[in-house]
């Protein structure tokens, strides 16, 4: 399977009963910004999702690299499936 990573800045964590999303922003994005769809990229989490630190320690305005499999959704933001988190970097 084809991988793809996404480098950016988490802008919200939505949480639901059976569900954790990330919505991330590229890096750079100003913060007023981070609220816009045509900047956001949504990565829903799943049982196969594997991070490099503790979910718990997820926090807005992280930089983050996200592993997916490169297919996406056509909406407004887009949204894959997380197949890793790492910590990454703003720079």
């Amino acid at each position: 399977m084809e991988q793809a990573c996404y480098s950016g800045i988490l802008a919200k964590i939505e949480e639901g009963p059976d569900r954790l999303s990330l919505v991330m922003v590229p890096a750079g994005t100003p913060e007023d910004r981070w609220d816009d769809p045509m900047e956001q990229y949504v990565f829903h989490v799943g049982e196969k999702t594997r991070f490099s630190f503790p979910p718990e320690e997820l926090r807005p305005g992280m930089a983050l690299v996200i592993g997916n499999n490169g297919i996406a959704t056509r909406s407004l933001p887009p949204q894959s499936a997380a197949l890793f988190v790492m910590a990454g970097r703003t720079n």
